[in-house]
């Protein structure tokens, strides 16, 4: 039978509760996103959940167009989009600059003449910032030296277009002198030293005497030291030469990293004398990394 009447005739109460069921579902959908995301995103984020201070901010930089070009070339493009060598204000220059600046002039962590740069997972961007972090500080006119310590899967030796052998692993070894190892690069002021051979041991090479006197050589000839170490996820390296050195850098991607197992790998830190100085957060948008830029375009 046709009723002869609709089974609710209140259509404006029914709309009213359709809009609040709807609000409700979209509110508890953000929350439970946001519950379950355990990434870190920002700068709050990274203080709040890791306790170490914020250092500095790099943006998310675009490399789809660089793997065009030769690995002779791709340096080159890489190089303009980080850090620009007549200091034109881009935002992933002036976001290096300023990192540079909290290192070099902070109160709490005192004079740095070594530094460990490391990260939690691979394709966090630990060696990338080692490396332009190391361009800059060479860019101050001071005798700077970017050691590739990950002795199991270095890559400097591509990104500068230097040699990979002999190199660092080859100095622990005892079979190439210091002499031998160090390589200019194409950066005024900025020597490296690349990871060297495959070697089964590196971290117990990493704590040894030869390490010690390494260390105390290269303090006497260069000013700035930079160690790029494997993450923590895949080894302990980071901690053995954080023990040796002034300080240690944790590079975070944002959205990436999970915050407890960040947490979990500061851990290793607290049980050496080794001193974290605080953390990077990389892969950010332009206008968290350097809010200031648009100040360039007044």
């Amino acid at each position: 039978m046709v009723p002869d009447f609709p089974n609710n005739r209140d259509k404006k109460k029914n709309a009213v509760f359709g809009g609040v069921v709807g609000l409700m579902l979209g509110v508890c959908t953000v929350i439970g996103i946001e519950f379950f995301d355990k990434s870190l995103k920002t700068v709050d984020d990274v203080k709040r959940s890791l306790r170490v201070n914020v250092l500095g901010t790099i943006p998310q930089i675009d490399f789809s167009d660089v793997y065009d070009f030769q690995d002779s070339e791709k340096i080159k493009q890489i190089d303009q989009q980080l850090v620009t060598h007549d200091y034109s204000p881009t935002p992933v220059g002036e976001a290096y600059r300023s990192l540079r600046t909290n290192l070099m002039f902070s109160r709490d962590n005192g004079r740095l003449q070594s530094l460990v740069v490391t990260s939690n997972e691979p394709g966090d961007g630990k060696s990338f910032t080692a490396a332009n972090l190391a361009i800059t500080l060479a860019q101050l006119k001071s005798n700077t030296l970017l050691i590739d310590g990950d002795l199991r899967r270095g890559v400097l030796h591509n990104t500068f277009g230097v040699s990979k052998e002999p190199g660092f692993s080859n100095y622990l070894t005892n079979a190439t002198p210091l002499i031998q190892v160090l390589k200019e690069t194409h950066v005024p002021n900025l020597t490296l030293i690349s990871c060297g051979s495959l070697i089964p041991n590196p971290s117990e090479l990493l704590g040894s005497h030869q390490m010690k006197r390494f260390l105390d050589e290269i303090r006497r000839k260069f000013e700035l030291i930079i160690f790029d170490t494997p993450p923590l996820n895949a080894a302990t390296d980071a901690v053995v030469v954080g023990t040796q050195v002034d300080g240690a850098m944790i590079v975070i991607r944002a959205g990436k990293t999970d915050r407890d197992i960040a947490k979990q790998k500061l851990e290793l830190f607290s049980h050496v004398p080794a001193k974290i100085i605080g953390a990077v957060l990389n892969g950010t948008t332009p206008d968290m990394a350097h809010p200031g830029y648009s100040y360039y375009h007044y």
